[in-house]
Formats: C-alpha cells, sequence, structure tokens
C-alpha cells in the first residue's frame, strides 16, 4: 500500500445525510496518533477559483491500528454542480501523520449533481 486510502460506503449524498467511510494505511510505514478528516468544496472551471472553508474533525488513533472508521453529517449546501463555465466539487481529505488523500464525492438532491446548461448527446 502506498499512503492512506479512503473508502466511503456512498460517494453521493443527500445533504444533511451521514458520510460515512474508513481511511487505511501500512501501518509499517505510518504511525499516527490522531487521523484529521476534512471536507471542503471547491470551484472548477473558466471562472476565477474559489474554495469553501474546510469541515474538520479530528479523531484519536489507537495504537499499531491501520485503518479508522469515521462519519460526519453532509452539509445542506452547495450542491455538487456541474455548469457550462463552472462546477463546485465537494472533496474529501484524510490527513495520517504526514502523508494525504484526496477523494471527490457528490452532495446534493437524491446524492446527485446539480447539472446546468449541457446539451442533451
Amino acid at each position: 500500500m502506498s499512503g492512506p486510502r479512503i473508502e466511503l460506503v456512498k460517494w453521493g449524498l443527500a445533504p444533511g445525510s451521514m458520510i460515512q467511510g474508513r481511511v487505511l494505511w501500512d501501518r509499517r510505514e505510518l504511525q499516527p496518533e490522531m487521523v484529521e478528516v476534512r471536507l471542503f468544496w471547491h470551484t472548477a472551471g473558466a471562472g476565477g477559483k474559489d474554495q469553501g472553508a474546510p469541515i474538520q474533525e479530528q479523531f484519536p488513533v489507537g495504537a499499531g491500528l491501520g485503518e479508522f472508521a469515521f462519519s460526519m453529517i453532509a452539509p445542506n449546501g452547495p450542491y455538487s454542480f456541474s455548469g457550462k463555465l463552472l462546477s463546485i466539487v465537494w472533496t474529501i481529505e484524510v490527513v495520517v501523520a504526514t502523508q494525504s488523500v484526496r477523494e471527490m464525492l457528490v452532495i446534493g438532491p437524491g446524492g446527485r449533481e446539480v447539472v446546468v446548461g449541457h446539451e442533451a448527446s
């Protein structure tokens, strides 16, 4: 295993629902005392770049463990969004000792991204 890895129960979540997952790492390489989980959104596309303040939680980790389960509440917004010029992307980042890993997830109505302005193919 090279660095930590995130496993989420669901990658598409409705606002207010529980984000559940676990982070795994090679305990021979990393021996953290704490695991930090950050959830934040950022914009992507032709417009300027913006990022929301992260929701951060720190969890103590028992010695010798190579995995940790976590949960946090998905915020009410902004929704994951994809438009012609701008997208809003949610990311979960986990920091284990000196290494981190990021994964994208969707927070929106019915656990789906809001898509606007794209032509049907």
